[in-house]
């Protein structure tokens, strides 16, 4: 339970930094393809791709299939906490 709620905290801080330094226009701006583009204009879906490398991430790390289901977790606690 305690690798979901620190990785949350992590995921909150680097989605934090994300949006500061408007890392998604800035992606698109290196990087101009129609599949960004849709990306970085749906918030949800940046938070459910950063959310699923982090799963992925915490899978490989600790060997666990359980931990793929984080990125469906981090963004839907996210939008929740906005609103």
């Amino acid at each position: 339970m305690s690798v979901y709620i620190c990785g949350f905290l992590w995921f909150w801080f680097g989605m934090t930094i994300f949006y500061k330094y408007e890392m998604p226009i800035r992606i698109y701006q290196i990087y101009p393809c129609k599949l960004l583009d849709d990306l970085t204009n749906c918030e949800f879906c940046m938070e459910f791709w950063i959310g699923t490398l982090q799963g992925l991430f915490f899978s490989v790390y600790y060997g666990s299939f359980e931990y793929l289901t984080i990125g469906v977790y981090y963004a839907t606690i996210s939008n929740l906490f906005k609103r």
